[in-house]
C-alpha cells in the first residue's frame, strides 16, 4: 500500500503588535514669587512681614520642612528665602530670615527698596523688589503731671514797732499819789505782746493777758492804741520803766512817767 503525502503544518498568523502606552512625568511649573507691599513701620517699634504667603510658623531652612506655600508657587518646593545683592538692604534694625519674614525694630526713618530672591529646591531663584517706609517716631501723649502742693511761702514776720507815745496825764490820788495814764501805737505780726512795767494795757482789737495785751489772729488788726495807766506814784517821783513789745523780736523803749 502506498505512503500517506505528509500533511503540512497549518500557517499560524504571527500576532498582532501592541501599542505601549508610556507616562511621561508632568513639566513642573514655573517658579513664581511676589513680594507684596510692606506695610509702613515705625522707628522704634518691632516689625514683622512675611514675604511667604501664609506666613510660616517656624523658621527652615533650604532643606527643611516648610508648609505648603500659595506664594511663591512652581519650581521644586521646598523654597527659602535670602537678601538680594546689589541693590538695598532692608531698614536698618530689620533683616530677613530664611523663612522669608521681614523682622526686627526699625531705627531710622526713610525709604527702603532692596531685593528679595525666593529660591526652590534646584537653587532656581526669582527676584522681586521690595519697599518700606519707616516713619519717625510717634509722639505718645502723656498727661500732665499732678501739681503737687507747695508749701506756704514762709515769711520772715516783722518784729513789732512801738510808735510815738502820747502825752501822759498825772491825776492827783489820795495820799499824795498820782494816777498816771500814758498812751502810743503799737504794731506787730500775729503772736506780738505789748506790756508797760508796772502798769495796766487797754488795747482795743488786740486780746487782753493779765496786764498785758497780745495778738493772737490775723483777723486783728496790726496797728493798735494802746493806753496804760500806772497808780501809787508819789507827787516828785521818777520812775522809768520799760514799754516793750515781743514777737519774732523784742522792742524796747524807755518810757518816762515823771509827775507833774
Amino acid at each position: 500500500m502506498p505512503p500517506r503525502p505528509e500533511t503540512p503544518p497549518a500557517k499560524v498568523a504571527p500576532p498582532s503588535p501592541t501599542l505601549a502606552v508610556v507616562s511621561l512625568p508632568p513639566t513642573a511649573a514655573p517658579l513664581r514669587f511676589v513680594a507684596g507691599v510692606p506695610p509702613q513701620a515705625t522707628v522704634g517699634r518691632p516689625d514683622q512681614y512675611s514675604f511667604c504667603g501664609p506666613t510660616p510658623s517656624t523658621a527652615t531652612s533650604a532643606r527643611g520642612p516648610f508648609p505648603q506655600t500659595t506664594d511663591p508657587t512652581g519650581g521644586s518646593p521646598p523654597y527659602h528665602f535670602q537678601l538680594g545683592s546689589g541693590v538695598g538692604f532692608p531698614p536698618i534694625g530689620m533683616s530677613i530670615g530664611k523663612d522669608g519674614l521681614l523682622t526686627g525694630t526699625p531705627a531710622s526713618p526713610g525709604t527702603y527698596t532692596f531685593e528679595v530672591c525666593a529660591v526652590d529646591l534646584s537653587a532656581t531663584q526669582v527676584r522681586q523688589r521690595a519697599t518700606i517706609a519707616v516713619r519717625p517716631p510717634v509722639a505718645v501723649a502723656t498727661a500732665a503731671p499732678t501739681p503737687v502742693p507747695t508749701a506756704a511761702l514762709t515769711r520772715t514776720p516783722t518784729p513789732p514797732t512801738i510808735g510815738a507815745l502820747a502825752s501822759k496825764t498825772c491825776t492827783p490820788s489820795t495820799g499824795g499819789y498820782y494816777r498816771i495814764t500814758r498812751s502810743g501805737t503799737v504794731s506787730g505780726p500775729v503772736g506780738s505782746r505789748v506790756a508797760l512795767a508796772s502798769s495796766n494795757m487797754t488795747c482795743p482789737g488786740w486780746t487782753p493777758s493779765g496786764p498785758d495785751c497780745r495778738r493772737t489772729s490775723d483777723s486783728q488788726p496790726e496797728p493798735i492804741s494802746w493806753t496804760a495807766t500806772t497808780s501809787g506814784l508819789l507827787l516828785g517821783d521818777i520812775n522809768h520803766p520799760d514799754l516793750w513789745s515781743e514777737g519774732p523780736g523784742t522792742t524796747r523803749q524807755a518810757v518816762n512817767i515823771r509827775c507833774p
